[in-house]
């Protein structure tokens, strides 16, 4: 999916149709003119700039996941984001 404004603070639901779950892994791809902060949960907010591949795993036990990117004087740029629960 991609992250629809990358100079506009999102909230981006990820949503899974399984039962039972135990992790998600998250790859945020793509190049921004600026930073941004994107978190999600508990997590502490990870810093992106420039040309990204950031890529995370963690423990998650819901099949829905609200991930939260706020930009900091983005100009341009285009972000993809691909996720997978985890059984």
């Amino acid at each position: 999916m991609q992250v629809p404004d990358v100079t506009s603070t999102n909230a981006i639901p990820l949503t899974t149709a399984r039962k039972s779950v135990s992790g998600i892994s998250l790859q945020v791809r793509g190049t921004l003119g600026g930073a941004a902060y994107i978190s999600a949960g508990n997590w502490e907010k990870e810093k992106l700039s420039g040309i990204v591949d950031w890529q995370v795993y963690h423990d998650w036990f819901q099949p829905t996941c609200v991930l939260h990117y706020e930009p900091v004087a983005v100009t341009s740029g285009t972000l993809t984001v691909a996720y997978t629960f985890h059984e």
